[in-house]
């Protein structure tokens, strides 16, 4: 399978929910899929990222900036 039919397949799955929540750490891998979420499902989705002392603050900020920028319904647990 060609990587342009495998997006065209995961726009495809996307759709199919309707609605979803993406735990969104702000790395490549959950960025790629924030932005197909937003492809496919417009404002139909939320993303959300953990807050511990595990996590440095920076990522969160970073987290928080980047969905800010692509107009992504956000939330903080």
């Amino acid at each position: 399978m060609m990587n342009n039919e495998k997006y065209i397949k995961l726009l495809h799955c996307l759709k199919n929910m309707e609605k979803v929540i993406l735990a969104f750490s702000g790395g490549v891998d959950s960025t790629f899929l924030l932005k197909a979420a937003k492809g496919a499902l417009g404002d139909n989705f939320k993303a959300v990222t953990i807050q511990s002392p595990y996590i440095p603050k920076w990522e969160i900020e970073e987290a928080e900036q980047l969905v800010a920028e692509l107009g992504v319904a956000f939330e903080i647990l």
